[in-house]
């Protein structure tokens, strides 16, 4: 009679192979789930941030259509009816009800021709809204340009918790 010889280590056949590929699988899944989660995590709040870039340039546009021509740069503003305009895009581009944590300011800049100094009014603004953020914006201005500014700042919680501050401007 021969003799079978005994497997090294207790590992052969097809049984042992699966227990192999089950621990394997084990170290990988975790890896895995996480990068899943952020691509999703990631579309989404690219999504979000593109919402409220249309929304902001969208706001600027219409701004800029229904500003009470005024005698002096300086004292522009608008009607009522526009600042209900202003809300109903808010409302169609971000759903059914604008977030509690999302600020929006529209300002009307004027530098003037003689001093360069520029003033600033506020045409818009929602309770908590950013004001006087014209970095970058009044420098450009020529003595005598008038620029309209619309900025949103929207805070986007991520599902790990963390939150991220969205902001967009946009200057006409």
């Amino acid at each position: 009679m021969r003799e079978r010889a005994l497997p090294r280590f207790g590992f052969c056949g097809p049984r042992a192979k699966s227990g192999i590929v089950a621990v394997e699988f084990s170290l990988l899944a975790p890896v895995l789930v996480v990068l899943l989660l952020g691509v999703v995590e990631s579309c989404r709040a690219l999504l979000a941030y593109r919402n409220v870039a249309q929304m902001t340039e969208s706001l600027a546009w219409t701004t800029q259509t229904l500003v009470a021509p005024a005698t002096s740069t300086a004292n522009s503003s608008l009607p009522t009816s526009a600042k209900t305009v202003l809300d109903n895009i808010i409302f169609v581009m971000q759903g059914a009800t604008a977030p509690s944590n999302l600020t929006v300011s529209v300002r009307y800049l004027a530098k003037s021709m003689t001093s360069g100094s520029v003033s600033e009014t506020v045409l818009y603004k929602t309770t908590t809204a950013p004001t006087a953020n014209n970095a970058g914006i009044s420098t450009n201005m020529m003595n005598g340009d008038t620029r309209i500014v619309a900025q949103s700042v929207y805070v986007y919680n991520l599902l790990i918790g963390v939150s991220v501050s969205l902001s967009s401007r946009y200057s006409l």
